[in-house]
C-alpha cells in the first residue's frame, strides 16, 4: 500500500493520505494517516532516522478555551514523569492554530487487538506478563502522583519488547484540582473504579488499580468484569455488586483470588500497583515476553515497517531539527534515543506517557484529546464518541473531518459503536438570533420559520424546527402554562418532537435501553424527544424510540450514587427526576433544567450527565436540532 513519497505503507497500520489531508505539520513531512477521531488526526510523520506518530487537533477545537486548557494542563503534568519510561515526545505547538504535537512511532497492538487476533483470551502466562508490565507502568506512574483514571483495553499497548500504557489524555496530578466540573466523571465506564463512578473529587493510584483488574479480567475472558453498556444499570454493578470471576478461575485461581483484591469496593483494601508486580514477577515466566504466536508475528510486521525509515533528504520539505527551539511552547520537548534495530528480544517495560502514542494499527490516542474514548468495541468505549461541529475556518490544514479512528490494520474512515461526529444532514448549529423570556410560545407549526424575520436558524435541519412533532400531525395535549418563549425555529422548549442538538460538540440528545447519551443527530426515532408539559409549565421528555422519559441524576431508583448521570426509565416509575423546565437563554442556545435536583443536562464524558447549572458551559446550551422520524 503506497504512501506519500512513495513510501510503502504495508505492515504500518497506516492509511494513504487523502486530498484534505496535510502534508506536512511544523516541520514534519507526513506519509501517512495513523487514524482521526472526534478531536483531531493523527499523521505518521518523518523525522532523522525515525518515524513519528503526529496529532492535529480539530480547527474547531483550537476556538475552544476549555478545551485548551486543559490541553496545556496535561502537557504540564506529562511533564513530571521520568525520563526514560515514556514513548518520547519530539514536538509540540502549543500556540499553532490548530495545536499539534509529534511523538515517536511506537509499533504495537492494542490489547483489544491483540484478544481478536488471537481469537479470544489470552492464555495463563500471557496474563501474568500482562499483569506485571502493566503494574510496573502504573507503579512509576503513581511514584510520580499522577493517576492514569483511563486504563482499559484500548489504552495498553503490546509490543516485542513488552508493553505500553496509552493515552494519559485525562491522567491528573494527585494533588490537582480537578479541570472539570462538580460531578462531571471521565473515564471509561466499564474500566471505572467506583469511587471514579461516583465522582469523587480526587482519585488515588487505587482508582488505576482497580481498572487493571477490569482490564486483566477482559484478557483473561473477552468481557469487562461488570459487563458493558452505559447509564445507570451499569454504574449501579460497578458500584454495588461483586465481579463474576469464575471464568478467571478457571485459568488460574491464584489470578482470580489476586484480582479479586484489585476489585475491592474499597480503595484503601486494593493493593498498591508496586506490590502487584512484584507478586507478578513470581508467577510470569522469566525472559522476553513471548505473546502468543499470531500476536508475536503481527509485533514482527510493525517492528519490521518501523526498521526501514526512508532518507529525508528525498523529501522537498526540510529536515526535521529536534534540537530545542526558542520559547517554552513551541519546538522540541526533550531529546529522544535514536530507534534501535530489531534485536533479540528482552523484557522492557514502555510507559508511554505522551499526548498521543499512536497504535499503529490506526488507534487515536491523546491527551484529552477525546474526552470521548475512540475505541469501536463496546467493553472500551464510552457510551458515545465525541465530535466536533462539521464546519470550520477555511484553509486550516487536517480536521476536515471526523470520521472515527480505526481500530483494524486497515485503517477506515468510520467503525461501529463511538460516533464520529454530525451527520451531514444535521443541523450545523445554533441560532445567531437573541432570545428573550416571557413571550408565549406559537402553536405548534405557526411559529417563525427557519430563516424567516424572526431571526434564528437552523441551516442544516430537516425539519421546521418550530416545535411540529417529526412525521406530522397536530399536537393534541397542549401545555396549560405558557411554554418558554420562541423567537426563532431553533430555540428549545417549543411543543413537539424534535432533536435535542448540544452547542459544544453539535451531536444530538438519544437514548439507547436505559441509558442517555448522545450522538450524531441521525433522523432515527431514539434521537427524537417530544416535550410533554404539564400544568405548572415543567415538562417531561419522552424519547419516541423508547416511549421512557428522560430522569435527570439521583433520583432514579430513588438514589444509589449515582447522582450526576440522567437516564432514561418508564415514565412515572421513579422516586422524581422526570420533570424539566428551560432555564438560562442565551444566544447559542438554553440550559435545561432538572425541577427536582436543581441541576443542567449536559454533554458528559460517558454519556448525558446533570450537573450544577452553569450557562457559559456550552456543555450545557441546547437548541433545537430538527426533526427526527
Amino acid at each position: 500500500m503506497g504512501g506519500e513519497h512513495g513510501v510503502d505503507l504495508s505492515g504500518s497500520g497506516a492509511e494513504p493520505l487523502g486530498p484534505d489531508d496535510p502534508r506536512q505539520i511544523g516541520s514534519f513531512p507526513l506519509v501517512g494517516r495513523l487514524g482521526s477521531g472526534g478531536m483531531g488526526r493523527v499523521y505518521l510523520g518523518l523525522a532523522s532516522g525515525r518515524y513519528t506518530a503526529v496529532k492535529q487537533v480539530l480547527p474547531v477545537l483550537a476556538e475552544d478555551q476549555d478545551f485548551l486548557r486543559h490541553f496545556g494542563h496535561e502537557l504540564d503534568n506529562l511533564g513530571r514523569l521520568p525520563t526514560g519510561v515514556s514513548a518520547a515526545l519530539l514536538a509540540t505547538d502549543r500556540t499553532a492554530r490548530p495545536p499539534w504535537f509529534a511523538t515517536e512511532y511506537v509499533p504495537g497492538l492494542t490489547l483489544d487487538e491483540a484478544v481478536e487476533l488471537h481469537g479470544g483470551s489470552l492464555p495463563r502466562e500471557a496474563l501474568w506478563r500482562l499483569l506485571r508490565d502493566a503494574a510496573s507502568s502504573l507503579h512509576a506512574v503513581h511514584s510520580r502522583e499522577i493517576v492514569h483514571r483511563d486504563l482499559k483495553p484500548s489504552n495498553v499497548m503490546l509490543t516485542l519488547d513488552g508493553l505500553t500504557l496509552i493515552d494519559f489524555g485525562i491522567a491528573r496530578a494527585a494533588d490537582q484540582s480537578r479541570l472539570t466540573q462538580t460531578g462531571m466523571v471521565i473515564g471509561t465506564l466499564a474500566y471505572m473504579a467506583p469511587e471514579q463512578a461516583a465522582g469523587s473529587v480526587r482519585l488515588t493510584g487505587a482508582a488505576d488499580v482497580f481498572s487493571l483488574g477490569c482490564l486483566l479480567v477482559y484478557a483473561a475472558t473477552g468481557r469487562p468484569p461488570f459487563g458493558e453498556g452505559a447509564g445507570h444499570a451499569q454504574l449501579y454493578r460497578i458500584v454495588h455488586e461483586e465481579p463474576d470471576l469464575e471464568a478467571v478461575r478457571r485459568v488460574d485461581a491464584d489470578l482470580a483470588d489476586l484480582l479479586e483484591t484489585c476489585l475491592a469496593k474499597n480503595p484503601a483494601a486494593r493493593p498498591a500497583a508496586a506490590g502487584l508486580a512484584d507478586l507478578a514477577r513470581e508467577k510470569a515466566p522469566s525472559g522476553s515476553p513471548a505473546w502468543p504466536s499470531a500476536i508475536a508475528e503481527r509485533l514482527s510486521e510493525r517492528a519490521a515497517f518501523a526498521a526501514k525509515v526512508p532518507d529525508l533528504a528525498e523529501f522537498t520539505r526540510s529536515t526535521v531539527n529536534l534540537r530545542p527551539a526558542a520559547g517554552p511552547e513551541v519546538g522540541v520537548v526533550r531529546d529522544a534515543p535514536a530507534p534501535k534495530k530489531p534485536r533479540e528480544r528482552r523484557t522492557r517495560v514502555l510507559l508511554a506517557v505522551v499526548p498521543a502514542v499512536v497504535v499503529v494499527s490506526g488507534t487515536v490516542i491523546g491527551v484529552s484529546l477525546m474526552p470521548y474514548g475512540s475505541d469501536t468495541r463496546g467493553a472500551d468505549r464510552p457510551s458515545t464518541g465525541a465530535s466536533s461541529p462539521a464546519a470550520h475556518s477555511a484553509g486550516q490544514s487536517g480536521g476536515a473531518s471526523s470520521a472515527q479512528p480505526n481500530r483494524s490494520g486497515t485503517p477506515s474512515p468510520s467503525a461501529p459503536g463511538a460516533s464520529s461526529g454530525p451527520s451531514g444532514a444535521a443541523s450545523s448549529g445554533p441560532s445567531g438570533a437573541s432570545e428573550s423570556s416571557g413571550a408565549t410560545a406559537a402553536p405548534p407549526g405557526s411559529g417563525p420559520r427557519p430563516g424567516g424575520a424572526a431571526g434564528g436558524s437552523d441551516a442544516g435541519g430537516s425539519g421546521s424546527g418550530g416545535g411540529t412533532p417529526a412525521g406530522g400531525g397536530t399536537r393534541t395535549n397542549r401545555p396549560p402554562a405558557d411554554p418558554p418563549a420562541q423567537t426563532g425555529g431553533s430555540t428549545i422548549g417549543s411543543p413537539g418532537t424534535y432533536r435535542i442538538k448540544n452547542v459544544s460538540n453539535s451531536q444530538c440528545l438519544s437514548a439507547g435501553g436505559t441509558g442517555a447519551s448522545y450522538g450524531p443527530c441521525e433522523s432515527t426515532s431514539s434521537y427524537a424527544w417530544t416535550f410533554k408539559y404539564a400544568s405548572d409549565g415543567t415538562f417531561q421528555l419522552i424519547n419516541r424510540g423508547s416511549g421512557y422519559c428522560l430522569v435527570g441524576g439521583s433520583d432514579f431508583g430513588g438514589g444509589g450514587g449515582f447522582t450526576g448521570y440522567a437516564t432514561t426509565f418508564p415514565c412515572g416509575q421513579t422516586a422524581g427526576g422526570q420533570h424539566w423546565r428551560i432555564g438560562t437563554r442565551t444566544s447559542s442556545g438554553s440550559t435545561i433544567k432538572n425541577t427536582s435536583s436543581g441541576e443542567c443536562l449536559e454533554v458528559g464524558s460517558n454519556g448525558a450527565m446533570v450537573t450544577p447549572c452553569d450557562s457559559t458551559q456550552h456543555a450545557q446550551l441546547w437548541f433545537n436540532g430538527g426533526s427526527a422520524s
